[in-house]
């Protein structure tokens, strides 16, 4: 069994919607920023922006949001919506370190009217509940790994299935080294925790999705590429 392809939760993708011109205007602001292109990335600024952020500020903004996060990795999700009358666009950015929130408003012309770059913290409740499992996991204690899990992930992953994912883990990966960083993300409405683990072969991304009461509902493990 490839510890890839298992996702065990009832829960489905949703088709990506069509590419809005201001969600391109914030994706190419957003290439341009992290590539260092400052004057580029505020091309699209309206005046009032423009004025008060300037390519010398969006340096600086670079380099603290590296410092706190290391570097940029991908986008793991985009919304648009309206907030008080205005477009926004809201991405989801993956850095090495940590999550952080960008957001892009947009004025009545299209305008970007403001930039945000927000750091995602983990929910204390739901990181220690995502961290006693992995240590139960590791542990193999598989009664306490699945004492929050929700009654239909409880049907899923049985306990047999349990010890078979923690057999194939070991038999793949080799024995367990740490646990590092810790972020939280939105998927489709729901609370995900992602774990960073170390494994003597390979690094392991631990996600746990959490329903609307606090449960377990989705375990994924996927090897980090190298």
């Amino acid at each position: 069994m490839n510890i890839a392809s298992i996702f065990l939760a009832l829960f489905f993708a949703l088709p990506a919607p069509p590419v809005t011109h201001v969600e391109k205007i914030a994706r190419e602001l957003l290439d341009n920023f992290n590539a260092g292109r400052f004057e580029a990335a505020s091309k699209d600024f309206n005046n009032t922006l423009r004025a008060k952020v300037t390519p010398a500020l969006l340096e600086e903004m670079k380099k603290e949001l590296n410092a706190e996060t290391g570097q940029f990795r991908s986008i793991d999700d985009v919304r648009e919506r309206r907030i008080n009358g205005q477009r926004v666009v809201d991405m989801m950015l993956r850095y090495d370190r940590s999550l952080v929130s960008f957001r892009t408003a947009f004025d009545g012309f299209d305008g970007v009217a403001s930039v945000y770059f927000t750091q995602i913290k983990a929910d204390p409740v739901l990181e220690a509940t995502s961290r006693d499992l992995l240590n139960a996991f590791v542990a193999n204690d598989l009664d306490k790994a699945s004492k929050d899990f929700n009654a239909t992930l409880r049907n899923q992953l049985t306990r047999q299935r349990l010890a078979e994912l923690r057999a194939n883990v070991a038999a793949s990966y080799g024995a367990f080294k740490s646990a590092a960083d810790v972020s939280q993300r939105s998927w489709n409405g729901y609370r995900v925790i992602d774990i960073t683990t170390m494994w003597e072969k390979n690094t392991i991304t631990v996600s746990v999705t959490f329903d609307a009461g606090g449960k377990v509902g989705g375990l994924f493990m996927a090897p980090q590429k190298r």
